[in-house]
């Protein structure tokens, strides 16, 4: 990701008068995708994504070619938005030819660059809009609506603002966890919300009541994407916005909160993403109460599975001849957005020969789901 201010820095220049909410800024509305910049050094096209630079591949020369530099939005339909990135590394690192079908999976995003020649893949135009700074905010409201949307970049006094949509939905708290609460939606998809809103947590402290009461209740959860598929979480950074059980309690002006916020955070340590790719050249190793996976290029550790479960995190569930175990899994890579079940496939086996357990499955630990005194943990 390129380095953009974020929601916050927007906010604080808007609440200072650095930027006049009457002050005229660019918009772009981006689709999903890994934002890259085409440069050429030394005569050669070059594409960065992120850190990684792609020297003279098929997709640079073609896009280079047709006159295409700058920031472009680079997407395929190979993999889930969250994979995209790695995905693509992989993908140019291995010099495809023009003649690789997944060439045609791609769609490229200009910023109102418009290519000189056709190309064997889908390019799209877009223009900014241009709108007072204090307009900002609704606006992504409206065109959040969108599933199609990824992000917005703001741009003013030289400076851009990278800020995320505003989805929304209804859920019902179904377990209340020391990181956070255990939601299901209409659709029955069950996550992790660790976030509250400063409405809720002052609503929380002036009614003098815990979260834990509100089990049972319906919430209203911001989330900014919705990934399709079975994943451990559909949802990207859910929000408790508002509590119905304690608006209904009645006053609307609740004083500000800035007490302690009431669940432990459990952010990861790298914000990549664990793949199932990545996952597959992971060497298993059994130490004292723990499993964990390393990978066989880099040597990083991948994911563990430690001895003992909480509500509110990951857990796996083990089985060695008739004994059935419970097991935490844990990574320092972003999990959420994985497949659990193509998790569990690719890695079921190495586990087997290291540790002869078999996995079974991975999934959210909540108080339903609570393995019974029986079985051991």
């Amino acid at each position: 990701m390129m380095n953009y201010e974020r929601k916050h820095a927007w906010q604080e220049k808007l609440r200072t008068g650095q930027i006049h909410s009457a002050q005229q800024v660019k918009m772009w509305v981006l689709p999903h995708g890994v934002i890259c910049e085409m440069v050429q050094v030394g005569g050669l096209p070059i594409l960065r994504n992120g850190k990684y630079d792609s020297m003279n591949t098929v997709l640079a020369r073609l896009l280079a070619d047709a006159g295409i530099m700058g920031t472009v939005i680079l997407y395929s339909t190979a993999t889930i938005p969250q994979n995209l990135s790695r995905w693509l590394t992989h993908w140019l690192s291995n010099d495809p030819s023009e003649d690789d079908p997944w060439l045609r999976s791609m769609t490229v995003t200009t910023m109102g660059q418009r290519p000189t020649k056709p190309l064997p893949f889908q390019v799209n135009v877009i223009e900014p809009a241009i709108l007072e700074a204090g307009e900002v905010f609704e606006a992504i409201k409206h065109r959040s609506r969108d599933v199609s949307i990824s992000q917005f970049l703001i741009e003013a006094n030289d400076v851009t603002y990278r800020l995320e949509p505003v989805r929304r939905m209804d859920a019902r708290i179904v377990d209340c966890t020391e990181f956070g609460y255990v939601l299901r939606t209409q659709g029955n998809h069950t996550f992790l919300a660790s976030m509250l809103s400063r409405r809720v947590q002052g609503q929380l402290a002036h009614y003098k009541v815990s979260p834990a009461d509100l089990v049972g209740t319906d919430v209203k959860v911001e989330y900014t994407m919705f990934t399709e598929g079975n994943r451990l979480c559909n949802f990207k950074s859910p929000v408790v916005y508002r509590s119905k059980a304690l608006d209904a309690l009645g006053d609307q002006n609740v004083p500000t909160y800035d007490g302690p916020y009431p669940f432990k955070s459990q952010a990861s340590a790298n914000r990549a993403l664990l793949t199932v790719t990545r996952c597959k050249r992971a060497a298993i190793t059994r130490t004292d109460g723990e499993i964990y996976g390393k990978d066989t290029e880099s040597d990083a550790k991948l994911f563990s599975f430690r001895r003992g479960v909480k509500p509110g995190l990951y857990a796996a569930t083990f089985e060695k001849g008739d004994d059935v175990e419970f097991w935490q899994f844990d990574s320092d890579f972003a999990v959420d957005a994985i497949d659990p079940d193509a998790l569990v496939s690719v890695i079921t086996d190495q586990i087997f020969y290291a540790t002869g357990m078999s996995l079974l499955e991975i999934f959210l630990m909540y108080d339903a789901r609570l393995p019974s005194q029986s079985v051991k943990t």
